[in-house]
This record gives structure tokens, sequence and C-alpha cells, in this order.
């Protein structure tokens, strides 16, 4: 009997990683007798002996993600189902499987108790992504999928915590821009994708907590994701020129100089400048046309949030 493409994939999903938060996830990171020093000396050997298929392991290391402790979320996890699709060990369905299972955890904001699975959850993605780059699997509407997700993720975000001291890494506003990133450099990627790619970015540099100052690298991973959605050539440098500067408005204030007198404008202040900032030291004294033509441009649009 003949089993279909669609029944194949529901049945991966069927059978993939547990419910985010739940006591059974971390318990499903480490089953199959893989304990912590398994993981890692699976990860040196490229899961050449895995004990269990490739498809079981990359389900076991999505639950890795839920983990509170850095070692195991980061090192194991994420680091994991990284080896796996940078060295193309998973089947197209399989990787499909991992992007159908990501974006409903996103658009359903499925996470945990200590907030980390969802934002690696969106870091997950972004190599889900790079791997459909590499070699595609995708379809222009699942792509468009992709980007409204992550829309909708930073236009609903409020939990802006990026390191800390214990529990490590959340950082979803950077792991969204990695995410973009990686479809701006696709070149299935549309222009009017490309287009919305950078409104976007340009949107997550305000965050919704009007008060919140991002410190931890934030504004580099915006501008970087920015910097190469304008080295497409399929849009003109004359659009971003406008995008740019209408998103470094000082509206509703009349000038940047009035942002001295509240919590909410210093902070937009500071975010914005800061990805000003980073994004002229993308485009500056760069060998190429269009980051030229629009180096200076950036440059007096920086020197201008004072």
């Amino acid at each position: 009997m003949k089993i279909s493409y669609s029944l194949l994939l529901l049945a991966l999903l069927a059978t993939s990683a547990a419910m985010p938060g739940t006591a059974k996830t971390l318990t499903l990171c480490f089953e199959n007798g893989i304990t912590s020093q398994r993981w890692h000396q699976l990860l040196v050997n490229g899961f050449a002996d895995a004990p269990v298929s490739l498809g079981t392991i990359s389900n076991q290391l999505v639950n890795c993600l839920s983990a509170s402790e850095p070692s195991v979320r980061d090192g194991i996890g994420f680091t994991g189902l990284s080896v796996l699709l940078r060295e193309e060990k998973l089947s197209r369905l399989k990787r499909e499987a991992l992007f159908q299972k990501f974006i409903e955890d996103i658009k359903k904001n499925n996470n945990n108790e200590s907030g980390v699975y969802l934002p690696f959850a969106v870091l997950a993605l972004s190599e889900v992504l790079r791997a459909d780059r590499i070699r595609p699997g995708l379809d222009s509407s699942q792509r468009q999928h992709a980007i409204d997700t992550i829309d909708d993720y930073i236009n609903t975000l409020q939990d802006y915590r990026g390191f800390d001291s214990k529990i490590g890494w959340r950082h979803g506003i950077a792991h969204s821009a990695d995410a973009l990133l990686q479809l701006a450099l696709n070149r299935a990627t549309t222009p009017e994708q490309l287009k919305q790619i950078s409104h976007v970015i340009l949107t997550a540099i305000t965050p919704n907590d009007a008060t919140h100052m991002f410190i931890y690298g934030e504004p580099m991973r915006l501008a970087r994701a920015m910097g190469y959605v304008i080295l497409r050539e399929e849009v003109p440098v004359s659009y971003w020129s406008e995008q740019l500067r209408q998103a470094a408005s000082p509206a509703p204030l009349d000038s940047w100089q009035q942002t001295y007198h509240s919590m909410e404008s210093l902070s937009r202040q500071h975010n914005i400048r800061s990805f000003y900032n980073e994004l002229l030291a993308f485009v500056a004294y760069q060998n190429n046309e269009r980051l030229t033509t629009l180096a200076p441009e950036v440059a007096e649009i920086a020197r201008s949030i004072k």
C-alpha cells in the first residue's frame, strides 16, 4: 500500500517531542540510555554510533531544549540539532517535521516555566531554515509561514531577558534575527518577502516593553540580518534608504532632543541608536556597491539620533 508524504509527516509529528514544560520533557531528553556523557560522545563523532535512529535522536534533542541547565539546552539540545542539520544527516521529511514542530510551538506560544524553550525553538528554527537554504525542501508558502510566525512572535513578545548567570541565555529577539537572516540569505525568498523581513526587523528595534533597553547584542544581530536583506539586489537601494529613514523618526516627538524627559523615550532612543550604529558598522568600508551607496546615509541617520 502506498503511504502519502502527508501521512508520513503526520506520523513523524505524532512521535516527536513532548509538550515543553512538562516533567516528561527532560526525561525524554535522556531516554534510550543516553546520558549527558553519552550525548557529548555522540556530538564528537557526529552521531556515527547512535543507539537509535537519527530521527529519534532529533526528537530527543528537541526535548533537551526545555532544560533549565544551559549545558543541556544549549550544549546538547541546540548543538546536537545543529550538527544533524549542518551535516545533512536528516531526511527532507524529518527536516520538515522539525519545521512544523517549531512553527507550531512558536505560534501557540508553547513555553516552559523558566521561559527557555521558546527562544531556543526560534533558534533551532533558524538552523532548519539554514538547512533549507542550502538543500531546499520547503516551498514558498512555508517560507512565508516562517516569516509570519517570527513576525507574530516579535509583535507579542514580553520576555526580553538575555543572559542569566544560572539559566544562561533566552535571547528571543537575537534568535529571531538569526531566523530572519537565514530567510534573507535564501535565494528563493521573493522581493516582497524581503520587504516584509525588513519591516519585521525594523519593528523589533522597539520592544513591546517601552522601558526595555537592549544590552545583550540584540541590535547587532538585527543589523546583521538587515544588512543581508539590503545586499539582495532584487530590491533597489532607494527603497531601503526610505525605510531606514522612516524607522529612525523620533515621532511622535518632534525631535530626539525631547527624549530626555521619560524612561520610555530614553529607551527608544537607546535601542534605535544602537541599531543604526551597528548597521553603520556593517555597511561602512565594504567592497560592495550597494553598501557603499547606502553607508553615508546610514552614518547621517546614526549621527542624528542624539
